[in-house]
């Protein structure tokens, strides 16, 4: 049969209005009220682990009317105490008198009402830390001894390991996990209760699907967004300068050079427009201090002042041609 499908990725993850319309929309399709009322009994489990926001509320209304309308069953019998809070006590009454009528209340409900207790009980425990999610994994065995894992999360950690233990054994009496034919929760085996700290997460399903006018919107403020960070841009452009770069030619840097930097017996010039005067008395200041440098080296003191001399067009050249000194690799 075609349809929608009603497993137990859907009854212990979906969020609340979701689970609700799909399950609502699989009765619809199907009318089996012995799957629909196991179900929400299922709910019940994910409730009593979780605390907090109720689930299996939303399907009172539901729920009444089965068993106010519905033929009578096993199912209807076996797991009525789970809901027994949906009636007031009269009706409570006539809804017993009508599944009941040749049935022994207490023995067909025997097994219900001995894990219904521990669904009643509230948390106990003060173990709660800020920004941690929880989590329960619980095993199972199946029909043939196959192990399999169940997930709930989001789980009350301040929940008592006895009130975990029961609502998941509650899963054992439910026919409706089962694949191939092999009931899936047929034993319970143990779980295991898990929390973690959360920093950041992002999940796609969040988002619902948006409107043509939601569509629009969006396309607005993402041009919106572009045409600020152009001007941004365009702004941060006009208060940065451009780089100068050196226009000059080569002879004009030759030129310059032999200006600063003239041959042993020249006078040098601190700039190729000053005055002669100006470099009459650079010359005067530069004789007063005699350079010894040249004795540090085996050379003349020619020898000297041309490798200086030389070194320094180089330099300069480099320089204004825009050229990078190399560095030598370390090894």
């Amino acid at each position: 049969m075609g349809g929608l499908k009603l497993e137990r990725r859907q009854i212990f993850g979906m969020k609340k209005e979701s689970l609700f319309k799909r399950v609502v929309k699989y009765f619809e399709q199907t009318k089996n009220v012995s799957e629909i009322v196991e179900v929400v009994v299922a709910i019940i489990v994910r409730d009593a682990i979780c605390g907090g926001e109720t689930f299996a509320g939303m399907f009172k209304e539901l729920i009444r009317d089965l068993y106010f309308t519905a033929n009578p069953n096993d199912t209807l019998r076996r797991f009525s105490p789970y809901f027994e809070e949906y009636f007031s006590h009269n009706e409570w009454q006539t809804v017993k008198k009508r599944l009941y009528k040749n049935k022994n209340f207490y023995e067909c409900t025997k097994e219900a009402r001995s894990y219904k207790d521990y669904l009643e009980q509230e948390a106990t425990l003060d173990i709660r830390q800020e920004q941690h999610i929880y989590c329960v994994e619980s095993f199972f065995e199946d029909s043939n001894g196959k192990r399999h894992k169940l997930t709930i999360r989001d789980t009350d950690p301040n929940q008592s390991e006895e009130v975990i233990v029961n609502a998941l054994r509650i899963l054992t009496t439910l026919s409706i996990f089962s694949k191939d034919g092999v009931r899936q929760f047929a034993k319970f085996v143990n779980y295991v209760g898990s929390g973690k700290t959360t920093t950041t997460s992002y999940d796609t399903r969040r988002k619902e699907p948006a409107e043509s006018v939601q569509e629009t919107d969006s396309t607005s403020k993402k041009e919106q967004k572009q045409t600020q960070r152009k001007k941004a841009t365009a702004t941060v452009n006009k208060e940065v300068p451009p780089k100068k770069t050196s226009k000059m030619t080569p002879q004009e840097i030759a030129d310059m050079v032999d200006a600063r930097y003239p041959m042993p017996g020249e006078v040098p010039l601190n700039n190729p427009n000053d005055s002669a005067e100006s470099a009459k008395m650079s010359a005067a200041a530069l004789m007063q201090k005699p350079d010894t440098s040249y004795m540090r080296y085996a050379k003349s003191e020619e020898q000297v002042q041309k490798g200086r001399e030389e070194k320094r067009t180089k330099k300069t050249v480099d320089k204004k041609l825009g050229k990078k000194k190399k560095r030598s690799k370390k090894r």
